[in-house]
């Protein structure tokens, strides 16, 4: 009888293992097939994307390794998502106007036989999406929505504990991008997207209302008047915006970016109305967080808060940012149907510091704030002062929409614990097995010695004597180890992934780890990884170890990195989050329109 992966990944620790025999992990040992681990990924990951995000079975499925730029971050969420995003435009906007649209904005030409280049232009470090576009107001429409989409999934997302509403921190491993300097003080910024339970929101939506229906009768279309609407069966103080509704399906994309340019108002993914504001200020106010700022006789230094002693002060939102527009709106608290307080003034709102989750080190990035709806506190993290400020509006946002009743956003590490993938137990256990079959072969070969070995072979046989003997000190060879598992930790990823298909079509033992970076499947690998697998490739210990890497181990970590792709995707999609981070955009692009998907889908389009 087979055995589960997981029951595998049990044997491999728990029972002693002549690698390479019949008897790996035990007498009753039998390895999983290609076959039955697909059948497993299929069982999970498909049955989760289908079950709990809807998208159809052969996306789920359907994970590609590039060998272009993708080749070395086949599995990198936001490489995956900006993918998605180039896709999706085109088929909703058409070949011509992918093709227009994206040379508009980069300069370059679009090659539809190499989707993966333009993702690579994309994450570029000068990448034309990295920074704001020059001339983003005279983008043609068509550009213009493609440089939307993308802008708003290059915004940061997140990870956290539980239920946690998180602000972006994601930073992807293969972005590096140069901070910009950015004022944190500037005034008159568009900040956040507030709701009819504020005086400005039912005044704007009203006036939008108006505008929408004079827009429809100007296209030449009868529009649904609130008199038209039966108040017999309807309260009369829902009419305005059940014939707001009735308006709205008549409406296309660019008439309601029209309305949103006109009255700062559209409708969010729930259906509900939402409101721009401008404040007049909205600035840190840094004279009340001397305790967070390095100073040397009175004088700030830097621009970095240290929030290691926050706890220690009653600081409110109101002590920590300039923005009397919101609190004026949200000035009241807002009670439950049996008069109890829910939340509080929005003024009030206490800041405390962000904790570290033990179980962010399962994940690929670090939470530097959160919001809690249920005490209506937000946790930050020390930091740049402007990423910080950031983080606020971001987690600020979270907040109108627990007041208003908005869609919620939600975090990365949250939907994993929530959707029964079991996703942060078996990430502990994959890395234990993978550090306890890295630390038995390295029993057997020594890594530095092997490394030293490899850069001697490419030496004269006099330079090497010398050199071997310079690295011979222990101090040496700690560094000389350093660098080599550095190239050992990638190698044997890459290794793996190139032979997937090769054993599990011609059997285990026709394992290939030979490398040649002239040959296109190789094109990923570095020189020096090259070398060095070429220097192993007839080491048995070494032979041994891959074929568990390659036919148990890395199926395994795949399979858990499109888990979190899909929690990744699901998170970055869902509306709330959506929204926080076009009010963090609105900081830098004031002008920005939210992106096509923020908007109701009130009927298929």
């Amino acid at each position: 009888m087979q055995t589960s992966l997981n029951d595998q990944m049990d044997n491999m620790l728990d029972k002693s293992k002549s690698i390479g025999g019949s008897s790996i992990g035990g007498s009753d040992y039998n390895p999983q097939t290609f076959d039955k681990t697909i059948e497993d990924f299929k069982e999970i990951g498909t049955g989760l994307l289908t079950g709990t995000i809807a998208i159809p079975s052969d996306i789920a499925t359907g994970a590609e390794v590039a060998t272009t730029f993708l080749a070395e971050n086949a599995y990198s969420p936001l490489a995956m998502l900006i993918k998605d995003n180039l896709q999706e435009f085109e088929k909703e906007y058409g070949r011509k106007a992918f093709d227009q649209g994206f040379e508009e904005i980069t300069g370059i030409k679009s090659d539809a036989t190499n989707l993966n280049q333009l993702v690579g232009e994309v994450l570029s470090p000068t990448g034309a999406f990295l920074a704001p576009a020059k001339l983003v107001d005279k983008l043609s429409d068509g550009a213009s929505a493609l440089y939307g989409k993308i802008k708003n999934t290059l915004s940061s997302s997140d990870f956290t504990k539980n239920d946690l509403v998180t602000e972006g921190a994601y930073i992807d491993p293969i972005i590096a991008t140069a901070k910009k300097e950015v004022d944190i003080n500037k005034p008159k910024i568009d900040l956040n997207v507030i709701g009819e339970n504020t005086p400005l929101g039912k005044e704007r939506a009203s006036a939008y209302r108006t505008a929408e229906a004079k827009m429809i009768k100007e296209a030449g279309d009868t529009p649904t008047l609130q008199s038209d609407i039966d108040t017999m069966k309807v309260p009369a103080e829902k009419a305005p915006e059940i014939a707001s509704l009735k308006n709205y399906e008549k409406l296309n994309q660019g008439q309601k970016d029209k309305l949103f340019q006109e009255t700062g108002v559209y409708r969010g993914s729930d259906g509900k109305l939402r409101v721009k504001i401008n404040p007049n200020e909205a600035t840190l106010k840094l004279e009340n967080l001397g305790f967070a700022q390095d100073t040397s006789g009175g004088v700030l230094m830097s621009n970095q808060l240290n929030f290691d002693k926050l706890n220690n002060y009653n600081v409110r939102l109101r002590n920590m940012l300039n923005y009397e527009d919101l609190y004026a709106n949200y000035g009241d608290p807002i009670k439950t149907s049996a008069g109890t307080v829910k939340f509080q003034p929005i003024g009030n709102i206490l800041i405390k510091k962000q904790e570290i989750d033990p179980d962010e080190v399962y994940t690929m990035g670090k939470t530097l704030a959160s919001y809690d709806p249920v005490e209506d506190i937000i946790y930050l993290s020390s930091g740049d002062a402007n990423q910080i400020k950031s983080s606020l509006i971001h987690e600020l946002q979270h907040a109108i929409q627990n007041r208003e009743g908005f869609e919620n956003g939600g975090s990365i590490l949250g939907i994993l614990r929530k959707n029964g993938s079991n996703y942060v137990e078996r990430r502990k256990q994959s890395i234990k097995v993978n550090e306890k079959l890295v630390n038995e072969l390295f029993e057997k070969i020594d890594l530095a010695d092997e490394y030293i070995k490899m850069q001697a072979n490419r030496m004269s046989p006099s330079e090497a004597r010398a050199w071997v003997q310079e690295q011979s000190d222990p101090t040496s060879k700690m560094i000389m180890y350093s660098f080599a598992r550095q190239e050992f930790d990638s190698l044997i990823n890459k290794l793996a992934d190139r032979e997937y298909q090769q054993i599990k079509s011609q059997g285990i033992d026709k394992i290939y780890l030979k490398v040649d970076t002239f040959h296109p499947p190789d094109a990923g690998f570095t020189e020096m990884e090259e070398l060095f697998a070429n220097h192993l490739s007839s080491n048995k210990d070494f032979i041994d170890f891959m074929k568990i890497k390659t036919s148990i181990l890395r199926p395994v970590e795949k399979t858990l990195d499109e888990l979190y792709n899909i929690a990744q995707k699901a998170y970055v999609n869902k509306g709330g989050e959506a929204e926080a981070r076009y009010a963090q955009q609105l900081i830098e692009y004031e002008n920005l329109l939210p992106d096509p998907q923020m908007y109701y889908k009130a009927v298929e389009e």
